[in-house]
């Protein structure tokens, strides 16, 4: 202490002595002063002048823990006790601590149910695991079975493409062979429908409908009719007749795949018609039958045969008209077919040249993504599982336990009381 104040002493001797100098020289002193604090400006202004340069701050880089602080202002208060709370709601299960015992920092004080959070975090493992297995599976090779096998499937794809085109031949062939077969009969069915409306084998002064028709008109006013509606649909038949056996004899010896589609659509209508005009007639001369033997006379042969005729007719036109529906049925699938097959080879050849390139790389970063994806659910499932332990924030005593095993605790419950020896600063904003 002494010393202290002889230094004091020799510091205010000497302020003493520059003082009385100054005053004595009050002018010379300004000067000087003045000179000192200029040149002071003067050396700071062009030390900190950033004018006309770029400055830089460099440094090492290093790992280190960044810390965020936050500003505020409110009461500070402190005590050396601290209400530990859980950080999820549920039942507890277990309270590890009671009063007066000493625990360290991070000591489990009490658990919460966590059932879910475990089996959250187990499928999120299970995830995880799949996304890995995914992403080893698009990152291994393609074994030489795997090739293989893709060859194979492309060369069953081809079998199944000609087989198809086989199918398809087949089918034009058979259509052109039913075609041949309705022409062949068309002519001779025609004529037969004819006989039976204008023939004269029942009276040879009128044809056979009008014969029919004036026998019955004086018993039935549906003759006229029947005997009308017969003569127009077998006019119409014959008119389709004639359309489409001029087309039938265009045609050459191997018809193309085109002509002969067109050929059924003519075969099908012009038998359509036909079938209509037998039907009609059928009913007219039934009707002519029924009647005459209403009234106990003698029906005429000719309509007797005619009927026997019709039912052959009407035989035959079923016949022709099912097997080129058919035809036309098969055609269509056997085509369908034939372009599904082609389909097939090119999906065949594309799955080919994927194995044989390797992984594509949009599917490597797709696996890659998804790992990391998984991997960060773990991550929370896990943080979320470790809030279902409550644990000591800090070294100390516990003061009192709240919370009992089995009782339901809401989110930020209170568990247990610890007592520290140190003070902690709390702020109420």
């Amino acid at each position: 202490m002494n010393t202290i104040r002889a230094a004091l002493s020799r510091c205010v001797g000497i302020a003493s002595g520059a003082g009385a100098w100054a005053k004595k020289h009050l002018f010379l002193s300004a000067i000087i002063g003045l000179v000192v604090l200029g040149g002071g400006y003067f050396a700071y202004a062009k030390s900190s002048s950033t004018k006309g340069q770029m400055l830089y701050t460099l440094g090492t880089v290093t790992r280190s823990t960044i810390v965020a602080s936050v500003s505020a202002s409110g009461q500070v208060s402190a005590s050396n006790q601290l209400d530990i709370t859980a950080d999820v709601a549920g039942d507890v299960t277990a309270v590890y601590v009671k009063p007066g015992q000493k625990v360290r920092a991070g000591a489990v004080i009490a658990r919460v149910d966590a059932a879910d959070a475990q089996r959250a975090l187990r499928d999120a493992e299970t995830n995880l695991e799949n996304a890995k297995l995914s992403l080893e599976k698009v990152l291994k090779p393609a074994s030489g079975l795997t090739l293989t096998q893709a060859q194979n499937a492309l060369a069953s794809a081809e079998d199944a493409k000609r087989t198809a085109d086989d199918n398809v031949t087949k089918a034009y062939m058979d259509t052109n062979a039913d075609i041949v077969s309705v022409f062949l009969a068309a002519p001779d069915m025609i004529t037969s429908l004819e006989t039976i409306l204008t023939g004269t084998g029942a009276d040879r002064s009128q044809w056979n409908m009008d014969y029919y028709v004036n026998s019955i008109k004086t018993y039935t006013d549906k003759a006229q009719f029947y005997r009308n509606d017969a003569y127009a649909k077998y006019t119409k038949a014959e008119q389709e007749f004639e359309s489409a056996y001029a087309s039938y004899r265009a045609l050459g010896v191997t018809p193309s795949t085109v002509e002969t589609s067109a050929m059924v659509e003519k075969t099908e209508t012009m038998l359509g018609a036909f079938a209509d005009a037998v039907k009609s007639t059928e009913a007219f001369i039934r009707l002519y039958k029924t009647t005459i033997e209403s009234q106990q006379q003698t029906v005429s042969p000719q309509a007797a045969s005619a009927l026997t005729t019709l039912g052959d007719l009407n035989t035959q036109t079923t016949t022709h008209l099912s097997a080129i529906t058919t035809d036309r049925s098969t055609i269509t699938s056997t085509i369908q077919n034939a372009v599904s097959a082609s389909r097939t080879i090119t999906e065949r050849q594309q799955s080919l040249t994927d194995v044989q390139d390797g992984a594509d790389d949009l599917d490597v970063r797709t696996a890659q993504l998804t790992v990391r994806q998984r991997e960060d659910a773990v991550t929370d499932a896990r943080a979320t599982l470790a809030d279902y332990s409550v644990r000591a924030p800090f070294a100390g005593t516990i003061a009192s336990v709240a919370a009992k095993s089995g009782q339901r605790i809401s989110n930020g419950g209170a568990v247990a009381t610890v007592v520290t020896e140190r003070k902690i600063a709390e702020l109420s904003l």
